[in-house]
């Protein structure tokens, strides 16, 4: 009928007539930050990608900044194309529509965003614009913070403490510290979590200790894309 042929029409322009600024996720929706690059981030998005996607879950990836690498990456864990929001040359509106309309088509039970480089590192130091910390709080989503543990003991708290601390407009709720040495090192770390009123709300969710085999290679502008990974992986 003319009606119906009419419906998608009607059903784009009002998609396009939605004010995406003032509308929450409609999906669960976790936002993976480092303190800095190569922390691990990437690894623990992918992982979490990829074990919610074993389980049945339809995951909807994200990539905060133009990158396109960790975006294959996601892709190959989950089977759904990572969609970039880049909050410099999108603005809020149009990062919040590209989200919006990833997780409809996609028909997603959770969105999982990977953040670039630092949380608060964006187009300049006076604002965080462009920054991963300004695409979680125009999601409202709450963010894990990825930590390289590395030689660090109780001053991991104090540095969690800080990034806690620094925008309370952040919703920082759990850690994941990457490269602990061992069980002990493990415990200390949690301790000095629970030991400070600024960072005993925080989740600890786990500490992943370093494993050659789950590191993802790199190259000078960033991470192997998936097939050549692979590649140079039966080579060595």
């Amino acid at each position: 009928s003319a009606s119906a042929r009419q419906s998608p029409a009607r059903s784009h322009n009002s998609f396009r007539a939605k004010n995406f600024s003032v509308m929450p996720p409609n999906v669960p929706t976790i936002v993976v930050a480092g303190t800095s690059s190569g922390v691990g981030k990437t690894t623990v998005a992918v992982g979490l990608m990829h074990a919610l996607h074993a389980q049945g879950c339809r995951v909807q990836p994200f990539k905060v900044g133009p990158d396109f690498l960790d975006g294959m990456q996601h892709a190959a864990a989950c089977g759904r194309p990572s969609i970039n929001l880049d909050g410099w040359m999108l603005g809020r509106n149009g990062c919040l529509a590209a989200f919006h309309a990833a997780v409809a088509a996609s028909d997603a039970d959770i969105a999982i965003v990977e953040g670039c480089m630092g949380l608060h590192d964006g187009r300049e130091g006076a604002t965080d614009d462009g920054s991963t910390a300004q695409v979680a709080k125009w999601l409202r989503a709450p963010v894990l913070l990825v930590v390289d543990a590395w030689n660090l003991a109780r001053s991991a708290a104090a540095m969690v403490h800080g990034y806690q601390s620094f925008d309370p407009e952040v919703m920082l709720a759990a850690t994941v510290f990457n490269r602990v040495a061992g069980a002990a090192h493990g415990t200390w770390i949690a301790q000095a979590m629970g030991s400070h009123p600024g960072t005993a709300a925080v989740r600890v969710l786990g500490c992943l200790p370093p494993d050659k085999r789950i590191e993802l290679p790199e190259r000078l502008l960033g991470l192997l894309p998936p097939a050549a990974a692979v590649a140079a992986a039966a080579t060595t």
